[in-house]
């Protein structure tokens, strides 16, 4: 799961997060229930969904990240296994939707 920016949360799922977050929660529950899958988990890397400098626009981000990317996901370093899935998209959850977007935006501008 790709590491969108936190601008792709605003724009894009900001009325809809609650929904989005319960998708995910019922895809990743039936996913992981599965034998011989993986799911990679890099949504809720801070540091790089907050810096804008890593991203084309919103959710497309810059070739760097993807290159760490493939080194993490041959690491396995990101894995969400069904014990801990919910947890992890809990925490998410709650970190974007309290994200200050409002002063971040005034912090660059």
């Amino acid at each position: 799961m790709a590491p969108y920016s936190f601008l792709y949360w605003y724009i894009e799922a900001k009325w809809l997060i609650r929904c989005r977050f319960q998708n995910n929660r019922t895809a990743l529950g039936e996913i992981l229930s599965r034998d011989y899958t993986e799911v990679h988990f890099f949504q809720n890397e801070e540091e790089i969904i907050t810096n804008l400098d890593n991203y084309k626009d919103y959710n497309h981000y810059k070739p760097e990240i993807n290159i760490w990317i493939s080194k993490e996901i041959d690491k396995k370093s990101h894995l969400l296994n069904s014990d801990d899935y919910e947890e992890t998209l809990n925490q998410f959850y709650k970190y974007v939707s309290q994200f200050d977007y409002d002063g971040y935006y005034n912090l660059q501008y």
